[in-house]
Parts: structure tokens; C-alpha cells; sequence
């Protein structure tokens, strides 16, 4: 291979064996660099993707923070419990998804004031059906009138996840957390 077929000499020259060996050793070098970084960027274009089509925001309405947050939860999501988050913002997005056994659909539109979220069954059942029943009916109204309807998600990823943690401590409590926000008029 990195000989030439004529006898004209190898393809690495070198006046020594040991400067033969080194320019060998730098040609697989740069060739591995070249493969690893490759495969890098593939991995970043992949998760990007992954995100997208995860998150869509079309009226970029999420802060960057929130867009973090989002990521990370679905992230720990998948990692933790293999499950998977889709979340759709904008004008229609508070219109029931069909989802498979393992992916939750939180869908927000807040120029409509409306928020729809379909869990799995299991994790319906896991989670208890009040629970289920105050996410999707009544936790995002305070924050829609409110009119920050971003705290709401936040709020609401978090007692998802606590309700989560506190599935593997024992038994699901019977209360629903708190109504409204702070400084909401309620």
C-alpha cells in the first residue's frame, strides 16, 4: 500500500529508518486526527438534530436558558428513565400528538392559552392520575394569565421530575402541588 509498484521506493521516504518510522507514525497520526474529528462532528450534527426535531420552537419564543433546561431534562429523561420529551411551542402546538409508549408531548401555544399534555400510560398510571390530571388542566392557566407562560414549563418540568424521583422513593402522595405562581393575583 504505501509502496509504489514500480521500484522507484516506498511513498514515506526518509534518509533514515528512523526518520522513515517517524514520518510512518505522523501519517497514521494525522489520518487518526482527521477520523476522530470526523466522527465529532457527526456526533454534535446528530444530537443537534435530535434536539430539533425534539424541541420545536418555530417563533423562537424559548430563552436560551430555557432552551438549556429543556435539553438537559430531556437528556436526564432519556438517560434515567429511557424516556423521551417532545415539545412543540407556537400557534396549533396545544393540539393532542399521537406518541409512542415511551415519549411524553408537552405542547404549548401561548397566544391561545392553551397547553396540552399527553404521558404514556404508564407513566400515567405511575404517576398518579391527578397528578396527570392537574398538568394537563390547570398548572399552565395561572402562568397563561400570568402572562409567563415560560415559568410554567420550567415549573412544570421540575414537578415532573420530582414526581419521578419520588416514584422510586415509594408510593405516589395522593395531593397535587400548589396552583398559581407568585405574584399571579390569585
Amino acid at each position: 500500500m504505501f509502496f509504489r509498484r514500480h521500484s522507484s521506493g516506498p511513498m514515506i521516504s526518509g534518509r533514515t529508518p528512523l526518520e522513515r518510522f517517524l514520518r510512518t507514525v505522523g501519517f497514521f497520526a494525522v489520518f487518526a486526527i482527521a477520523a476522530w474529528a470526523f466522527w465529532l462532528n457527526n456526533q454534535r450534527r446528530i444530537a443537534q438534530y435530535s434536539e430539533e426535531a425534539a424541541v420545536k420552537d418555530p417563533g423562537q419564543m424559548l430563552s436560551e436558558s430555557d432552551r438549556r433546561l429543556v435539553r438537559d431534562f430531556r437528556e436526564a429523561l432519556q438517560e434515567r428513565y429511557g424516556l423521551n420529551l417532545r415539545l412543540t411551542l407556537g400557534p396549533g402546538a396545544a393540539t393532542p400528538q399521537a406518541t409512542d409508549a415511551k415519549t411524553l408531548y408537552l405542547g404549548l401555544d401561548p397566544e391561545a392559552r392553551r397547553a396540552v399534555l399527553v404521558l404514556p400510560p404508564l407513566l400515567r398510571r405511575g404517576l398518579g392520575e391527578e397528578f396527570a390530571a392537574y398538568l394537563e388542566t390547570e398548572h399552565f392557566d395561572p402562568y397563561f394569565q400570568a402572562q409567563d407562560w415560560a415559568q410554567g414549563l420550567r415549573t412544570a418540568l421540575v414537578l415532573l421530575w420530582s414526581r419521578l424521583e419520588s416514584l422510586e422513593a415509594g408510593p405516589a402522595p395522593a395531593q397535587t402541588p400548589a396552583h398559581p405562581p407568585a405574584g399571579s393575583g390569585q
